[in-house]
């Protein structure tokens, strides 16, 4: 019985490395985000008459900074982030866009949102350029202090470069920020530009207390919840996809 218990063991693990090993070998590779948006233009473009060479132009950003921004950390220690802005299209300013912190975007994830916003703002109509940036960082990391003086270089970074500003890109909240993190940027640029008059506009997803807007705190999730709603309210959707529009429990 032992011998036999040993020898069912010994083939389990022998099936499940050959599983893992197809699977690696054979599983197709998922594409990045961005040349998933690249792919989604390209299907989008067969419906319309738009020149090839402007449908092309929608695939790439017209500008993106890159910067090392130099954290001295509480221990005295000091560290480097990279962080990043993208401008997708200046057809229509300001452009507007959020600011991420987490410690696995890149330059390509930066810029393929950016592209998205633009896409979105034109979908609902808005007036703006597409944008976005983030700072490769794990805020859970860093303390308080660590947290508001990255976030302030960040935006001193941005303001100087010019890829900051009512009138030239309005950032605001995305993953690992929030109204902490946007108060001190906008506090960063009014201490910059104390002659603009506009300077309360440089930011979205602002504290109330700090002019900023009621329920943008919620905004995210209520705009996922209105849009699974719509969706499984569609009998198409869910027979297409063999689901259960309703919830148990």
């Amino acid at each position: 019985l032992n011998r036999l218990t040993k020898m069912l063991k010994r083939g389990r693990k022998l099936l499940h490395g050959r599983k893992s090993k197809l699977s690696a070998k054979y599983l197709p590779r998922q594409p990045s985000v961005k040349q998933m948006i690249i792919d989604y233009i390209d299907r989008a473009s067969t419906y319309t008459r738009v020149p090839v060479k402007f449908i092309e132009g929608l695939k790439e950003c017209s500008h993106t900074i890159e910067l090392n921004i130099p954290l001295k950390r509480d221990d005295g220690s000091k560290d480097m982030f990279k962080a990043w802005r993208a401008h997708h299209s200046t057809h229509a300013l300001p452009l507007k866009g959020g600011i991420r912190f987490t410690p696995f975007t890149n330059r390509e994830e930066i810029e393929a949102v950016a592209i998205l916003m633009t896409m979105k703002s034109a979908v609902a109509q808005i007036p703006y350029g597409g944008a976005h940036g983030g700072i490769k960082v794990d805020p859970k990391l860093l303390s308080i202090r660590e947290i508001e003086n990255l976030t302030r270089r960040y935006a001193h970074e941005l303001s100087n470069a010019g890829f900051f500003g009512p009138a030239i890109d309005v950032l605001g909240t995305d993953s690992g920020t929030g109204p902490r993190e946007m108060a001190w940027m906008m506090d960063t640029y009014m201490n910059h530009n104390p002659n603009d008059t506009d300077a309360l506009a440089c930011i979205t997803g602002k504290p109330e207390s700090l002019h900023g807007l009621k329920g943008s705190t919620e905004a995210t999730g209520l705009g996922l919840f209105y849009s699974l709603r719509e969706f499984l309210n569609n009998n198409e959707n869910t027979v297409d996809l063999d689901m259960n529009p309703t919830m148990d429990g």
